[in-house]
């Protein structure tokens, strides 16, 4: 109860601090005028025009371009134009100002699949290559393996004693190597 009371004693200090400062406070130069009428319900306030200039500006001044340069198998982005010998691209970094349409995930995707190379269709498809048995026993240990670290890991959720999770640990760790040595 005595918190509250001081709660409120501060709050209703503050509020009489702010009601006299504005009852009281002197004017300041150029600060002559009335307040401001409250708005009538239902109508709207005047909006001040806004020059365009104003509307949009850029964050931050960066060149409105950029090079995209194909060649020798390799493609490079750049603000500089390409070297001689390789094809240019110019792309355009503006934004497009408000309200302008974006191109629809349906254009994005057929621009995309159009701006892909096409696959040779002398490449053969992948075949499944039988495993040897070697391979198919480094998976059988690597599966145990991370069954014994998931049993672990169970096991170290429970409530246990100081010397059982430390044991748990140590052989979490050990499997843990054991699989990094594998290549799992």
């Amino acid at each position: 109860m005595k918190e509250g009371s001081v709660l409120l004693a501060a709050l209703l200090l503050t509020g009489a601090i702010a009601y006299w400062s504005e009852q009281y406070r002197t004017p300041t130069a150029g600060n002559d005028l009335p307040p401001p009428a409250a708005p009538e319900p239902g109508v709207a306030p005047p909006r001040l025009p806004v020059p365009a200039s104003a509307v949009r500006q850029p964050v931050f001044a960066g060149p409105d371009q950029a090079y995209r340069c194909t060649g020798g198998g390799s493609q490079t982005f750049s603000d500089l134009p390409c070297a001689a010998g390789e094809r240019q691209e110019i792309i355009d970094l503006r934004t497009p100002p408000p309200g302008t349409p974006t191109a629809s995930y349906a254009e994005q995707y057929r621009r995309l699949v159009a701006s892909r190379s096409p696959v040779s269709s002398e490449a053969a498809p992948r075949s499944a290559t039988p495993r040897s048995d070697a391979e198919s026993d480094k998976d059988a240990e690597c599966r145990a393996l991370m069954y014994l670290i998931d049993q672990i890991d169970a096991h170290l959720r429970q409530p246990q004693g100081p010397a059982y999770i430390e044991m748990q640990k140590a052989r979490r760790l050990s499997a843990s190597d054991k699989r990094f040595s594998l290549g799992c």
